[in-house]
């Protein structure tokens, strides 16, 4: 792989990946929050940013693997 590309990057990939994580905490957090009454529902914003994380990691699996996804 070339050493330029920034999905090369080990600082990068982990600023991305702890960002994602981050999102999905605070994701799951507001959504126990409100099944218990302490607080509003997530935000369809919140939602689409974690199907797009999510799909994005899928992506980066089947890249990272090999795979095609077809």
């Amino acid at each position: 792989m070339n050493a330029k590309n920034p999905l090369c990057t080990g600082a990068a990939q982990h600023a991305d990946n702890d960002a994602r994580e981050q999102r999905r905490q605070a994701l799951m957090a507001r959504m126990d929050a409100c099944q218990r009454g302490a607080g509003p529902a997530p935000t369809t914003a919140e939602f689409e940013q974690w199907k797009e994380d999510v799909a994005f990691s899928l992506a980066m699996g089947r890249l990272l693997s090999g795979a095609s996804g077809n």
